[in-house]
């Protein structure tokens, strides 16, 4: 079984003008020059994928992985690649925060912060953008829990899985 992972990290698109958003193609190009036969591919998106957390960031990287999952399956007839994200301290609408997400107001409750809390839920609204973005791709995160870490799992042709977990580590950026 071959499995490609592809792993685009901090691309920091900030609008729809972006260069990087003319390099899905090249990626594609990449993985042609492996003469492969891939049984699964997996786009992986370790943090930063909007510069700022803006919803038109989140546009133009929605258009962005689109055309790449698009031209996979294109030069990988019957392969349905799989895109899976994780934020990054950008991908955070820090114009959206208030003054709960303060570090000094934080840092004497973290050990006791219940993370279904309201606190937590707080701390998560500057992703909303971010959250409402990886949904459009299979990725829904509707618990408070699932937001900070989640699973997700793929089943293989030869009767295993793929799995990955992906931890928010950029929830309490500031």
């Amino acid at each position: 079984m071959r499995i490609a992972i592809l792993q685009i990290g901090d691309i920091h698109i900030r609008s729809a003008n972006d260069v990087v958003l003319e390099r899905g193609q090249h990626v594609v190009a990449a993985l042609r020059s492996l003469a492969l036969p891939l049984n699964a591919c997996y786009a992986v998106f370790p943090g930063d994928i909007a510069y700022s957390g803006l919803t038109e960031q989140y546009v133009a990287a929605e258009a962005f992985v689109t055309e790449l999952l698009r031209g996979i399956e294109q030069e990988y007839p019957g392969l349905r690649p799989h895109a899976l994200f994780v934020p990054g301290n950008h991908d955070c609408d820090l114009a959206a925060a208030s003054d709960v997400r303060d570090i000094d107001l934080l840092k004497p409750k973290l050990k006791t912060l219940t993370m279904s809390g309201d606190i937590v839920e707080h701390c998560l609204a500057v992703q909303s953008n971010y959250f409402n973005f990886v949904t459009r791709f299979g990725q829904t995160q509707t618990s408070t829990a699932d937001r900070l870490c989640t699973r997700r799992e793929f089943p293989t042709t030869a009767g295993s899985s793929v799995g990955f977990t992906l931890i928010n580590t950029a929830w309490l950026t500031q």
